[in-house]
């Protein structure tokens, strides 16, 4: 074995060294491309491949070069493999892969076409020497092709080209560096404008500098003239505001909080003079104190040390509203809203801010009585919604040029009319109901008062006993109907249909009789959804039957969606049909709706017979009337005799039922 391996080895190496001298030879006999083309077509040149390989693997730049070629065709879009295998060789330093890379994305030849992956193979070509990649790559940056558009780099990489004589290059170069030198003429031309523009703007500047100073210089002069008459002015106001005149109180309030005495604002000074003026029922003074304690330009601290500012201002502007100046009102109102919800007092603002003449007041007014109580704006609660007095503001902001308010006066009469018609209707249904009610419990008492003298002169059977009046029944018709309420795994109602009472007097009646089955859902929705599938289907009484059956003796019938089709294919139902009418939302739907009804039953045990609507009768109600029943009978007898006192009880109150249809 030894002997074997070490064969294998002398034959790669020998194999090696042929390759490394194929290639090298090669220079001498025939061009790569010939080469290439002749080991193509030549299947005689296998070991030449296995050879041309191993020295690519090896490394060798020409043998890669070669094999790319020989796996590779012209117009032919090469294969990933090949692909790959080019630009793995290409990454590790082949210059000729790197350029037939770049070469083939930008053509489209053999690659797919993208101008970003040429241009990144031929700066990687480029870099390493090449002459074509330069040029080419030169040629991409000029024209911006899958590359930032750089004539200073394209000049440079020809620059590299032209110095090896590549007369291409050259002749690129020259109109490179054409374009470049008009280029940087233009931009001279445009700095030189611009630099003539900064000296006009730096002249007109400095004579705008010089203006100004010749004004300022005219100000202090008139300031200077003015300073001896301010003192003065200053010292009478102080008199008139001391001796009670509010407006000079004003006057001086306004001059110090502007600076107009002492060059700058005096807050302080400013705020006495405005609390002075706004005691004296300036309200004015008391917008602009509200103004400045809401600004915080005027501090306004409580006993205890805190801020109080925006009550302050709060309250004031609340004075000054009802002292009707109208910007108050608009604060006073746009407070109330954002932070202290007084739907209230904002409408009270609102409405004194519309009055003065206010018309985008008049449209927020009437935006709150429009929302009023219940609206999940925050202007909803406080306030009972109005649309009357909404449509009132609204008219009056309308006039006043809100297109707005024009909209909502629209709306507004347009859902006051709704609400009438609405309240018209309600109105009209609640005495139509009331007329129907009034005729219902009418006749529900003349009918029971039929049924008690009808039960009193034929007592077989006494009510509350052998049988129970349902509470709020509703009116009879003419159709006397049974109604069974039972379950599959309800063992009296397995007895009731083995013993074949119920069919039995269901065949007795003569007189047409409307028999309904419900199965209740309180013992089993699944079993309960089964039935009404079964119903829905149509399938006969025998299906039924046997579903007792195997539920009575415990046989698997599962009780989950889809697992009873074991079941149903042994009696012949359409499985697809099955899934699709018990899997419905149609069926969600009904079970449902019989959970619900099922609260309102008047009876808890099952099976119970419901006659007419009106009475209920269940083994437990039947065994109540004590029916002459041996002690030494079986079970199984007991129960039917028990089952056929049920039915004498449903025979008495048919006749019962008759005899109201026919009288009522």
């Amino acid at each position: 074995m030894q002997k074997d391996i070490m064969k294998i080895t002398l034959t790669r190496n020998i194999m090696r060294l042929c390759a490394t001298i194929l290639i090298a030879l090669l220079p001498h006999s025939v061009t790569a491309a010939n080469t290439s083309e002749a080991l193509v077509k030549d299947e005689k040149h296998n070991d030449v491949k296995s050879m041309l390989l191993i020295a690519a693997q090896n490394g060798d730049i020409k043998a890669q070069t070669l094999f790319i070629q020989r796996n590779t065709q012209a117009n032919t879009q090469a294969q990933k493999p090949v692909i790959d295998q080019a630009k793995t060789w290409a990454d590790n330093g082949n210059v000729s892969l790197m350029v037939w890379l770049a070469d083939n994305y930008y053509t489209g030849n053999q690659l797919q076409k993208k101008y970003i992956s040429a241009a990144r193979w031929y700066i990687k070509a480029a870099r390493k020497g090449d002459i074509s990649a330069q040029y080419n790559l030169a040629s991409m940056y000029i024209h911006g092709q899958g590359i930032k558009k750089n004539l200073i780099s394209a000049r440079d990489w020809l620059t590299l080209a032209a110095n090896k004589d590549h007369k291409p290059s050259i002749d690129l170069l020259e109109k490179v560096n054409a374009e470049i030198t008009e280029l940087k003429a233009q931009w001279e031309a445009i700095k030189e404008e611009q630099r003539q523009a900064q000296l006009a703007f730096d002249k007109h500047k400095e004579q705008l500098r010089k203006a100004q100073l010749d004004v300022e210089k005219a100000k202090q002069a008139v300031k200077s003239a003015k300073k001896a008459g301010l003192a003065e002015w200053v010292k009478k106001e102080i008199g008139f505001c001391y001796s009670g005149k509010s407006k000079s109180c004003f006057d001086l309030a306004v001059a110090n909080e502007t600076g107009k005495i002492t060059g700058k604002p005096e807050y302080e000074i400013a705020e006495k003079f405005y609390i002075k003026a706004c005691d004296m029922n300036s309200y004015k003074a008391c917008m602009n104190l509200a103004n400045n304690y809401a600004s915080k330009k005027f501090k306004s601290r409580s006993e205890d040390g805190t801020e109080d500012g925006f009550q302050k201002s709060f309250d004031l502007y609340k004075k000054s509203c009802a002292g009707d100046i109208e910007p108050a009102c608009s604060y006073y109102g746009s407070l109330n809203l954002r932070f202290a919800n007084g739907q209230k007092e904002a409408a009270w603002a609102y409405d004194k801010s519309c009055n003065l003449g206010a018309i985008e007041s008049c449209l927020k007014v009437g935006k709150i009585y429009y929302a009023g109580k219940g609206d999940i704006d925050r202007q909803s609660g406080g306030i009972t919604k109005d649309l009357a007095r909404a449509k009132k503001y609204f008219i009056s902001a309308c006039k006043g040029g809100i297109k707005k308010a024009c909209k909502l006066k629209i709306e507004v009469s347009k859902q006051d009319l709704e609400l009438k018609k609405s309240a018209l209707e309600a109105s009209q249904k609640e005495l139509r109901l009331l007329k129907e009610k009034q005729a219902i419990a009418e006749i529900s008492l003349k009918e029971a008062i039929l049924v008690k003298s009808l039960l009193a002169s034929n007592n077989k059977f006494r009510e509350g006993t052998a049988f129970k009046l349902i509470k709020d029944a509703p009116l009879r018709t003419d159709k006397i109907k049974i109604t069974e309420y039972f379950s599959y795994n309800c063992k009296g109602c397995y007895l009731l249909q083995k013993n074949g009472n119920l069919e039995k007097w269901i065949n007795a009646q003569k007189e047409n009789i409307e028999i309904n089955k419900i199965h209740i859902t309180g013992m089993s929705k699944v079993l309960a959804r089964l039935f009404y599938t079964l119903k829905k289907m149509k399938v006969g009484k025998s299906v039924h039957k046997d579903l007792f059956n195997q539920i009575d003796l415990k046989q698997p019938i599962h009780t989950k969606e889809n697992d009873f089709l074991d079941f149903i294919s042994r009696h012949d139902i359409d499985k697809g049909a099955f899934n699709e009418i018990y899997s419905s939302p149609e069926m969600d739907k009904k079970i449902k709706g019989k959970v619900e009804s099922e609260k309102n039953l008047s009876f808890k045990t099952i099976p119970a017979f419901v006659v007419n609507d009106q009475y209920y009768i269940t083994l437990g109600t039947a065994l109540a009337t004590k029916p002459n029943i041996p002690d030494d009978i079986s079970k199984d007898e007991r129960n039917r005799q028990i089952e056929l006192r049920v039915f004498e009880i449903i025979d008495y109150l048919v006749g019962i039922e008759r005899e109201v249809i026919k009288n009522k």
